[in-house]
């Protein structure tokens, strides 16, 4: 080979080489740079992504607690209200009653009746918030009877002691504790289960 050629390849492959070289290792820093950014990069988004786990955790979290306590609540209110309306049917079965024990004291068993339909419909319309519509429309039906039953039978047994019915009301009164209100008890016993997760609707 002469010299010229020796000098042209030398002119030629020595930039040539160098840019191939330049290149290569160019080549591999933005590699091992990009590499390293998106490592980088996949640290960040592993990180965020275990905060927002993280995160949704914490608000599930609160969401059931707040939840737990609301049911909780209402199960509180429902449990009392019932209890008030079991006892109201109990005393005012036990008023109107067609047989009666002698020497009882009526005046002290309606005090009793009229008190636990006072407690209820003032607990009724103060925890209205805790009762759907078809409890509060249940729950009323239910005093509203309690109510004109004992309307009725006080309208009959005037003084302090039981005399005979003349006007009827008393039995009236009695068909309306112990015919019309058992069964709407039941219907709202099942409402209040159905709303506390005891049965399903």
């Amino acid at each position: 080979m002469s010299e010229f050629w020796k000098e042209i390849l030398r002119i030629v492959l020595a930039p040539s080489a160098i840019i191939i070289v330049l290149t290569f290792f160019m080549k591999r820093f933005f590699e091992n740079s990009m590499d390293h950014e998106l490592e980088k990069f996949k640290g960040e988004l592993n990180k965020d992504l275990e905060n927002y786990k993280n995160e949704l955790e914490l608000k599930r979290f609160e969401y059931e607690n707040k939840t737990s306590l609301i049911h909780q609540k209402n199960a509180d209110v429902l449990d009392q209200f019932y209890n008030k309306l079991s006892k109201l049917k109990r005393f005012s079965s036990q008023l109107t009653a067609p047989l009666q024990p002698a020497g009882q004291d009526l005046n002290e068993k309606k005090k009793l009746v009229v008190t636990s339909l006072v407690k209820a419909w003032n607990y009724f319309e103060d925890n209205q918030l805790y009762f759907d519509q078809d409890i509060k429309d249940k729950a009323k039906t239910i005093l509203d009877i309690v109510h004109t039953a004992y309307v009725g039978f006080d309208l009959s047994q005037q003084g302090s002691e039981y005399q005979p019915d003349e006007t009827g009301q008393w039995s009236e009164a009695w068909k309306h504790i112990n015919r019309e209100l058992p069964p709407l008890m039941i219907d709202l016993e099942n409402k209040f289960r159905e709303v506390l997760g005891y049965i399903e609707s």
